[in-house]
């Protein structure tokens, strides 16, 4: 796992249920994310696109925000992106960002702010 990313997850995770849906193709994916906060959900069989798809639609799409690095992503970045062009039309006050961990002297401290 990429430095910091584990740390980042777990922020994210005091405010958000985060899913890890993955194809594990190198089979490390249980073992990367120890200890980190998520529910974690293994492909298994053919057809990943459309099963991340439908797992995005079973979480309620409107609730997600997704992100992905491989091609077979686009479907599931598609039915999250919905939400955010139908809040865009809204035009609805922007929320504070979600601030990441900040480090100091081997300490972590974090500070959010969410609406």
């Amino acid at each position: 796992m990429v430095p910091g990313v584990r740390e980042k997850l777990n922020a994210l995770s005091e405010n958000l249920k985060v899913h890890v849906i993955t194809s594990d193709t190198f089979g490390m994916a249980k073992k990367e994310l120890e200890g980190v906060n998520c529910i974690i959900h293994v492909l298994e069989g053919k057809g990943h696109v459309l099963q991340k798809e439908n797992y995005v639609l079973s979480l309620g799409a409107d609730s997600v925000v997704a992100l992905g690095n491989g091609n077979n992503d686009a479907k599931m970045l598609k039915a999250a992106k919905s939400r955010h062009l139908r809040m865009s039309e809204k035009k609805e006050p922007r929320s504070k960002p979600l601030r990441l961990p900040k480090y100091s002297s081997g300490r972590r401290s974090m500070q959010s702010s969410c609406s």
